[in-house]
């Protein structure tokens, strides 16, 4: 597993202050929790997204209980907050899988990133597709 650091020199009264900044996104689709606390998150773009309740989480994953629990969790950047309803959704005349999260939809670029992330392809809303297109796109998910 590859992991792209970056040093960042910061200079603080004369002195030379080292820190490593590291990049996320190889987490991508993974759910994943502090030991010992009940909040759950999804790694999306590199930011860990709070997932608000255990509803939203049977909502969209398959296996809400594939979760990874480490300490590192503490060190992910934070994202905004899965949205309180989050759903998948579709729209029959173009077969593309979206999830509608934050007044935005955003592509699930193909199966292979449907199954990374663990969505749950019986949970898919089939939705007007005039309706669909009146929602703001987000980045794709990939």
């Amino acid at each position: 597993m590859k992991i792209k650091q970056l040093l960042m020199m910061v200079l603080v009264t004369g002195l030379t202050v080292t820190t490593w900044a590291q990049d996320y996104n190889f987490l991508n689709g993974k759910k994943v929790q502090i030991p010992g606390l009940a909040e759950a998150y999804l790694v999306d773009q590199g930011q860990k997204r709070w997932i608000p309740n255990y509803g939203t989480l049977l909502q969209l994953f398959a296996n809400p209980t594939d979760i990874l629990f480490d300490l590192d969790v503490m060190n992910i950047p934070v994202g905004t907050q899965i949205t309180d309803g989050a759903f998948l959704a579709t729209c029959l005349a173009d077969g593309k899988v979206y999830l509608i999260d934050n007044q935005m939809k955003r592509h699930i670029a193909n199966p292979s990133v449907m199954n990374k992330y663990g969505f749950d392809w019986n949970k898919i809303q089939d939705v007007n597709c005039l309706a669909l297109s009146f929602i703001q796109t987000g980045p794709q998910i990939h």
